[in-house]
Formats: structure tokens, C-alpha cells, sequence
């Protein structure tokens, strides 16, 4: 959602009025789960997908319409008007989308004089490596307006959002340039505060309906060594909405120019004892990853020993299985036992015969997504 709201800020300065079209409810079998995201942009270019298929091509139809409605009331200050849209995903009548199920999309305006602000604030919170959330109330209206003739299934609404962040474990809703749109029900912030899950909830609660959307902090990715395979995976996983630090101690290589997407710093060595150092700050924890990818065996095997001391929930070593060996020889003896091991992945990535720097970061960046989404390890094992 960091990478959709920078690129959501950034439409902005050219289209001052878009279409978000996300899934908020799934039942059965679908291309893609609540949460999946499409903006579509008044020429009816689209950015995302939804699934494809059906869903999408009645999505823009929709979507058009609506945007050109959408234009008059955005620029009067009018209420956001858009639209839940049921599709059913049966029969290959149906764009050969055999999956069988059905998906609920909202429909929504997102206009720049309006909304600008929450996204801004939602983007530099995410970046900030801090939650958030949008609990957007949607409620039902009487209309025949275009945007919902002769497109079945759909239910003209009125949409609001609101950001939410995080002060003291707290959640408190932002008000841009000291505006602030009405506040949810409390059975709604009552929802909010026990969140867990990242996957959108839309909620029938007494007062209406609300789609409550929590982003919890970013997966944190430390990356040691600055080489090609690094840099090819730095690019691959901000893009997949990691939060990257790139570490090495070469500043030539180590930099803001290799590295633009990410934050990049050069450390006194690689070696244990500065790499734990760095790591003690970072206060790493389950939702974290660490990759070694340096130049040498020396200097993995010393960022492993650092690693290995952290509660981070992804380690990853590049390396073959007679390297892995002599490196995990050498940890036990210095005080690792085989068990130890078994927390890490080497050689790192999935199995996919990769060979090119760019291949290797396709092939990690498979396995963090499967860590990322709480996939069980596929080759834990003990050395003895």
C-alpha cells in the first residue's frame, strides 16, 4: 500500500480526479483477494489489476461513467458518490472466468482537492516504517444516475474516508489542514483496535457500513553486501513494498545513487561485531528479514553469527550447500549449535536454476513473499 500511495500522490499533479476500484469482499474461488487494488484514470487507462477478465472490464465501464459524474461534485465540495459493483465469476459466457466465485468491489472517486492530504500522510507513515489504517463509511442512496444504469449488480453510495494513525497505541483519526470529516461509529474504532489482519474487512454495523483497511508496519529488509545480486533485489523488493536497508562497507557501493528506491549506509566492516552492532539498533523482530549477499565467505559468515543473535523472521544466506557447510562448521565452533541453523535459508531463494544477478533477486524475492505471507519454510534442516 506504500508503493500505491506514492503512486497515487504522484497521479495527482497530472489527474486531479481518479477511480480506486478495490475488492472488499470474496466468496468462493477468484484471481484475487479482498484488498487487491486498480486505479483507473479518466481516459480509462487503468493502473493494477483486479483480477482481470470480467470484473475488470465492468470495473472500468463503471468507472468511466462515474468519474465523468464524479467531475461536478468534486468541484462543488459535494459528497463522494460511487459504487459497490457484485460480480459473479461462473461460466466461461462470463470472459472464460471459470473460477466460480463472486467478488464485491467499491467504486471510488478520489479527487486531489479532497483527498490529497490523507494519502500524503498515509505515504510518509508508511514510509516512517509506522501503521495505519482508512475506515471508509460507506452508505446506500437512491439513484438512477448513469453511472449504475444497465450495469447489474451495482449500488449507488456515498463514500467517506478517514486515516487513522497510530499515537501511544492509540489510533486517532488525521485531520488535513485542520478539516476533519465526520468520525466513524465507535463500534467501528472498536474494530480498528483489534485489528490483525491486513486483509480489508467491510463491516455491517448498525449506523451502516464501513470498509476498515489496516496496514500494519512495512516488513523491514536488511540487506547485506551491495553488489549486482543486491542491487537487483533492492529494486525487485521496493517494488513489493519492502522497506530496504542496504549495508556494506564500501561507500562506493553502499550509496544513494546505486540504491535510489532505498535507504543505503556504509558500516566500518563487515565483520560480526559491527554488523551486530548495527542490528542491536534496529530493534529486529519477527516481521523482519536479513539477506547476505556480501562479497566474501568471510564476511557472510560473520553477518550470519550477528544475524543469528537477532529475533528476525527471515534469514537468508547466497551461497552453495558445500559453503553453507563450512560456514555453519566454523558458527558451531564458535558457540552455535546445529539447531541454530535451521532458522536459516541457504542457500537462499527458491529453487528456480537461477544464474543472472537479476534471476537470483526473482528467485529471493519468491521465497520473501512466501515468508511474507506465512508460508511454512520449505528446507529448514540440521547440520550435525
Amino acid at each position: 500500500m506504500n508503493i500505491f500511495c506514492g503512486e497515487l500522490c504522484g497521479l495527482f499533479a497530472e489527474h486531479p480526479l481518479l477511480l480506486l476500484v478495490t475488492i472488499v469482499a470474496r466468496q468462493g474461488s477468484a484471481p484475487r483477494a479482498s484488498g487487491a487494488r486498480m486505479l483507473v484514470l479518466p481516459d480509462g487507462a487503468v493502473m493494477g489489476s483486479v483480477g482481470g477478465g470480467r470484473c475488470e472490464a465492468e470495473s472500468i465501464l463503471a468507472a468511466k461513467e462515474l468519474l465523468a459524474q464524479e467531475k461536478q461534485g468534486a468541484a462543488n465540495g459535494g459528497p463522494t458518490r460511487g459504487l459497490l459493483l457484485d460480480v459473479s465469476l461462473k461460466g466461461a459466457n462470463d470472459m472464460d472466468m471459470l473460477c466460480g466465485g463472486n467478488l464485491t468491489l467499491l467504486l471510488e472517486p478520489l479527487s486531489a482537492l479532497r483527498q490529497d492530504g490523507l494519502f500524503v500522510e498515509a505515504r510518509g507513515t508508511g514510509e516512517r516504517g509506522e501503521p495505519f489504517a482508512f475506515i471508509t463509511r460507506i452508505c446506500e442512496q437512491e439513484s438512477t444516475s448513469a453511472p449504475s444504469r444497465g450495469i447489474p449488480g451495482s449500488t449507488p453510495v456515498q463514500v467517506e474516508r478517514s486515516l487513522f494513525l497510530q499515537h501511544g497505541g492509540l489510533w486517532r483519526q488525521y485531520a488535513p489542514s485542520g478539516r476533519k470529516n465526520g468520525a466513524p461509529s465507535d463500534a467501528a474504532l472498536v474494530a480498528l483496535q483489534s485489528r490483525a489482519s491486513a486483509e480489508p474487512e467491510l463491516l455491517a454495523l448498525e449506523d451502516g457500513a464501513y470498509l476498515l483497511e489496516y496496514f500494519p508496519r512495512p516488513h523491514r529488509l536488511y540487506v547485506f553486501g551491495a553488489g549486482h545480486v543486491s542491487r537487483a533485489l533492492a529494486e525487485l523488493a521496493h517494488r513489493l513494498d519492502f522497506r530496504i536497508t542496504v549495508l556494506d562497507d564500501r561507500p562506493e557501493f553502499a550509496n544513494r545513487e546505486r540504491f535510489p528506491s532505498c535507504r543505503a549506509e556504509t558500516l566500518a566492516s563487515l565483520g560480526r561485531e559491527h554488523a551486530a552492532a548495527f542490528l542491536a539498533g534496529c530493534s529486529i523482530g519477527a516481521g523482519d528479514g536479513i539477506v547476505i549477499v556480501t562479497r566474501g565467505h568471510a564476511h557472510d559468515r560473520d553477518v550470519l553469527a550477528a544475524a543469528l543473535d537477532t529475533e528476525a523472521g527471515y534469514i537468508g544466506m547466497i551461497g552453495s550447500k558445500s559453503k553453507r557447510a563450512g560456514v555453519y562448521a566454523a558458527l558451531r565452533e564458535a558457540g552455535f549449535s546445529p539447531e541454530d541453523f535451521v532458522r536459516v535459508r541457504a542457500p537462499i531463494g527458491l529453487s528456480i536454476d537461477a544464474e543472472t544477478p537479476e534471476e537470483i533477486a526473482v528467485s529471493i524475492a519468491a521465497e520473501l513473499i512466501q515468508w511474507r505471507n506465512g508460508r511454512p519454510k520449505q528446507h529448514g534442516f540440521i547440520l550435525t
